[in-house]
């Protein structure tokens, strides 16, 4: 079945590497992508519906660092890819 990588990280650099190729998150290849060493093979996006989320426990206050995270999230966020 071919190679396979514990981590995506490890999986991009074997691409890097001319070891094979990768199905990547796009943002994480982002400046490749950019500086023409790895190049997509389709523009076809494949949209998962997973996400992430920042939590903190219930009963606790999130801290003023926390809400600044909060807000640079939401900052970048809101740019275009």
């Amino acid at each position: 079945m071919g190679i396979k990588f514990d981590t995506s990280a490890l999986a991009y650099e074997a691409a890097s590497m001319d070891i094979g190729c990768a199905i990547a998150i796009k943002v994480f290849i982002e400046r490749q992508l950019q500086d023409g060493s790895f190049v997509a093979l389709s523009d076809f996006i494949c949209k998962t519906g997973e996400a992430y989320y920042l939590t903190w426990p219930k009963d606790a206050h999130p801290s003023d660092a926390l809400l600044r995270f909060l807000e640079w999230m939401r900052g970048l966020i809101d740019q275009p890819l």
